[in-house]
């Protein structure tokens, strides 16, 4: 019985699972990918990472939410009751809540308001040259009069500030954005393509997880991965993988595949789902490849389900090239992660040091 070994109260919640740090990620392989430096800064040197919240990825939470684990709304977002503020007075507030946030200690602001307002506003007016690029021509006395002032659509944004302050570890969203993923979350749930999927429970022969997190070693390197939806199908001992992806690209799957490495995900999470089995004495399962299920953000367009081969995942596993283009399998950067933490040099890399620093052209020519 594969739910007693996963009691409730045994679960990692999301937030305690994204609350590991010293483990890899999907995302954090990508990342080695696409910017090593970063990688080194957030993974390494433990670094907050940097990244604006939009209103589609805001988006995309709330519909995963909803799909999976719509109990723990309350847990993870805050319904707003100020207006959010916009442009640069918006980019003012972010500053000052990532500032006061810093001078927090045991729950306790430790700083004055004013350092904290000053300190923010010197990040959002001045560039790195010092040169004015926002607040322009305006005083400290005329900025903090339009933050606890009202603007002529009724929007004050010191109340909005002092609401996302009094909610912190809760994801503020407006009302709008909720019914907007309501109905996102409402069409996969009755759309002929993805009813099946989003209100498969558990029952009978068939076991269904919803975002299961799972922590997993291989050649000594430490991994976690939160599957969306796992299915277990006892009678054909058979387990499948659903994850679910929130676009405004929902025409082109394959692109978004590609751009966001997508790819990487599915060979992680099969090894992740690999190991998951063999805990649960379930090794002799088959093993599906991943199904990427995309939603339209704007709710018009119906889901589309990106399904893949084993050949597709092997491929992701040693790299592949498209149209020109190479793509870096799981593999390699899994064995250049190695590579670095044993020599501690996240400058270079093993393929680099194999080649004595040197990269060929290797560039296809036309005829002319």
């Amino acid at each position: 019985n594969i739910t007693s070994k996963l009691k409730p109260e045994n679960k990692l919640s999301e937030q305690q699972y994204r609350a590991i740090r010293d483990r890899l990620s999907y995302s954090s392989i990508k990342t080695v990918d696409t910017d090593r430096k970063a990688f080194y800064q957030q993974v390494i040197l433990g670094e907050p990472r940097k990244e604006k919240e939009s209103s589609a990825l805001i988006s995309g939470s709330l519909v995963h939410l909803l799909l999976s684990i719509p109990e723990q709304f309350d847990e993870k977002f805050h319904i707003a009751s100020a207006q959010e503020p916009t442009g640069q007075m918006l980019e003012l507030c972010e500053a000052l809540y990532s500032r006061a946030l810093k001078s927090i200690t045991d729950g306790v602001q430790t700083e004055k308001f004013e350092v904290l307002f000053t300190d923010a506003v010197n990040s959002v007016k001045y560039d790195y040259n010092m040169k004015e690029v926002k607040f322009m021509g305006k005083n400290m006395e005329q900025i903090i009069a339009l933050f606890t002032g009202t603007d002529k659509k009724g929007v004050t944004p010191e109340l909005w500030y002092k609401e996302k302050i009094d909610c912190i570890g809760k994801q503020m969203v407006s009302v709008g954005l909720i019914e907007s993923a309501e109905k996102i979350v409402e069409k996969i749930k009755v759309h002929p393509y993805t009813a099946d999927i989003a209100n498969l429970q558990s029952g009978g022969e068939v076991e269904v997880f919803n975002e299961l997190p799972i922590l997993f070693e291989l050649e000594g390197v430490e991994y976690k991965a939160m599957v969306d939806k796992l299915v277990v199908c006892h009678d054909i001992n058979t387990i499948y993988i659903y994850d679910w992806k929130t676009t405004w690209q929902i025409d082109h799957p394959q692109g978004s595949y590609l751009k966001y490495g997508y790819y990487l995900q599915a060979a992680m999470y099969r090894d992740a789902v690999r190991m998951w089995a063999k805990e649960h004495d379930l090794q002799h399962y088959i093993i599906e490849p991943m199904v990427f299920v995309f939603c339209d953000v704007s709710g018009f367009q119906a889901p589309v389900k990106l399904q893949l081969s084993d050949d597709d995942v092997d491929r992701a596993c040693r790299g592949f090239t498209y149209r020109g283009m190479h793509y870096n399998g799981l593999r390699s950067l899994q064995d250049d992660i190695q590579w670095c933490l044993s020599t501690g040099d996240w400058g270079s890399s093993l393929e680099l040091e194999k080649n004595n620093g040197i990269v060929k052209l290797n560039m296809r020519y036309g005829s002319q």
